[in-house]
């Protein structure tokens, strides 16, 4: 387990949480002494109830995909894909940890996760949707003597 999985959501009612830093347990998975900035893209979403188990299962397999590809892309600088459990009104949240913006612009190029993008758009899998990405930065606390 890396450093990073540590990281869990602070409660039930974190898929409704606007502000990325109260829904996640960040100080789990980043130490007490250290400078450490971090890019979080942030996908919350609410499943079309209508779909079928087809096109829900190739949404899954796009899904593990895309992850899988940017893994392998960016071995050390794609630190974590976080993933919940769709809610009973179909709502769920994701995110990847990145080392920089750079890195998570570079992995939306790559060919898997352009081709569930396009499956994305094509079948409407969602009706709601939102897509956004935040620097978290965790600044070396100092001892002053």
């Amino acid at each position: 387990m890396n450093k990073y999985e540590l990281i869990q959501p602070t409660g039930p009612d974190f898929r409704d949480e606007p502000d990325i830093a109260q829904t996640f347990t960040w100080e789990a998975g980043l130490p007490e002494t250290g400078a450490e900035s971090l890019y979080v893209v942030r996908f919350c979403s609410e499943r079309n109830p209508v779909l079928s188990t087809e096109i829900v299962e190739k949404l899954v397999d796009n899904d593990h995909a895309a992850y899988a590809e940017a893994q392998h892309a960016f071995p050390d600088d794609f630190l974590l894909y976080w993933c919940d459990d769709r809610s009973p009104n179909g709502k769920s949240l994701s995110m990847c940890l990145w080392t920089s913006p750079k890195h998570a612009r570079a992995a939306l190029q790559l060919p898997s996760h352009q081709k569930a993008v396009e499956f994305m758009n094509e079948t409407k899998v969602y009706d709601r949707y939102d897509v956004a990405g935040f620097i978290f930065a965790k600044i070396r606390r100092r001892a002053f003597i």
